[in-house]
């Protein structure tokens, strides 16, 4: 029977290396036959190590055993039940080894998730050395978080002390797997993990809360890139002051349009406001300090000190022994108030130029409300107080009328011969004119007047005639 089973097993065919190993006479632990192909690859390759002579019934035992309860493992695994898989690997016989009880369940995830990549890929079944490997890897993983886990707490322990180089040893520590530390940044490290292990605080109102590695790799990156931004801009700022220094409006604007500048609203129009306000700027800082240093600070994100020196062109995130900052040296902060302020002011001009029409049709509906309003506050008033304006102004005329008459009389008194002979000059002139205007009249009138008197005459003969010749006694005039 041993015979057949290694006649079978190479010839390849797994049917009949199946058939052969169920046969009672083979004397073999339960072979599934839903493995035949797992059964007739692991035994051929058992076969080809073992030489020409092929597998004993010992080493047959042994091997269908296990074979065996991988595939039921292999079962067990695509029911996706982690207790089952558990269950199956502490129970059978597949002498695996370093399996530590506590990664039970990792194991039993990561078979799982194992099974289904192989499944995909095309292979039929998980072999024991397959399985092997991922408790070899589980082990690993769970070693290496240990270690990281440690490295963690050191760092946190570090941060907790306050000293920056504590913290560099602990981040350059290998169990730890950070990547892109520099010795040379290690004080912003530092700080910067000090600033997000505070926020994490904060957040979780948990003062014992700790960084973890993501957060702490996080920190690192962040740190780096200041450490890039701050270079970057730190001599920046020190090309736009010696920009300034220099007096040219156009190279300052050059320099203050500079990508790595960071600064905001800067417009060619304002070219010389910039120049002369900045040149004041250094010029009034520089009465603040000594200007022999060759050191500049800046503040970074409004809470990290940076120091730049101009000389060298690098920069340090400690204190340089014996620091003197240059006092005529202008900060980020300080050129971007300076180019906010001519700016804003650039702008406002423009928009009330652009919009001069505008603000004198406003000025002109202000102006008019306020008269109408003015007005008709005033007219209000002067109708609530009518009586007392009416008794004011009566008032005021008596008075005036009154003094006019006294005066008039005043001097009329004094002047009493001198009135009367002006009223007889008048009535004199007054009476001489009608006299020759009458006179004028009768000239001008003569001859009407000469036929009116002869009709008057001729009537009045008539009538005295009639009255002489008819009358008994006429009158004597008539007569």
């Amino acid at each position: 029977a041993v015979a057949r089973i290694n006649t079978a097993v190479r010839l390849g065919i797994a049917v009949e290396t199946v058939e052969e190993l169920i046969k009672p006479e083979a004397q073999l632990p339960i072979v599934y036959q839903t493995a035949a192909n797992l059964y007739q690859a692991e035994l051929f390759s058992l076969q080809l190590q073992g030489g020409r002579s092929g597998l004993s019934h010992e080493e047959l035992s042994v091997a269908v055993e296990m074979l065996s309860a991988v595939a039921i493992l292999n079962e067990v695994l695509d029911t996706k039940d982690p207790q089952a898989v558990i269950e199956q690997l502490t129970d059978s016989p597949l002498g695996f080894t370093n399996i530590d009880h506590d990664n039970l369940n990792r194991y039993a995830d990561m078979l799982i998730k194992e099974r289904a990549e192989t499944l995909t890929r095309g292979q039929e079944f998980l072999t024991w050395n397959d399985v092997q490997k991922c408790i070899d890897t589980v082990n690993i993983q769970v070693h290496e978080e240990h270690e990281c886990i440690i490295a963690i707490a050191e760092i946190n322990e570090a941060l907790n002390s306050g000293d920056h180089q504590q913290t560099l040893a602990a981040l350059l520590l290998p169990t730890a797997k950070l990547t892109g530390v520099t010795p040379n940044t290690a004080k912003h490290y530092h700080d910067v993990l000090q600033y997000t292990k505070r926020l994490l605080c904060q957040n979780s109102g948990d003062e014992s809360a700790v960084l973890w590695l993501d957060q702490i790799q996080e920190a690192i990156l962040t740190a780096n890139q200041d450490e890039e931004e701050a270079l970057t801009m730190a001599g920046t700022v020190a090309h736009i002051n010696t920009r300034v220094v220099e007096g040219d409006s156009q190279n300052t604007l050059l320099a203050l349009q500079t990508p790595s500048a960071g600064l905001r609203a800067v417009h060619p129009e304002c070219v010389d406001s910039y120049q002369s306000e900045l040149a004041q700027s250094q010029t009034s800082k520089a009465t603040e300090g000594s200007s022999d240093g060759l050191w500049v600070k800046h503040c970074i994100k409004d809470r990290y000190v940076y120091y730049y020196n101009l000389e060298t062109d690098q920069g340090s995130w400690e204190e340089p022994e014996g620091f003197e900052h240059k006092a005529d040296q202008l900060s980020k902060e300080e050129i971007q108030n300076v180019v906010n302020c001519v700016t804003v002011e650039y702008n406002r001009e423009q928009l009330w130029i652009a919009n001069e029409p505008y603000v004198i049709q406003l000025q002109a509906r202000i102006r008019g409300y306020l008269v109408r309003k003015k007005h008709a506050e005033r007219m209000e008033y002067l109708r609530r107080q009518e009586p007392h304006v009416v008794k004011l102004q009566a008032c005021w005329k008596g008075y005036k009328m009154r003094k006019i008459y006294i005066n008039r009389m005043s001097l009329l008194q004094k002047n009493v011969a001198t009135v009367v002979k002006i009223q007889s000059l008048v009535k004199m002139w007054k009476a001489k004119r009608k006299y020759n205007q009458r006179l004028q009249f009768f000239r001008d009138h003569e001859k009407e007047i000469v036929k009116i008197q002869a009709f008057l005459k001729a009537n009045k003969a008539r009538d005295d005639y009639r009255t002489l010749t008819g009358a008994l006694d006429p009158p004597l005039s008539v007569v």
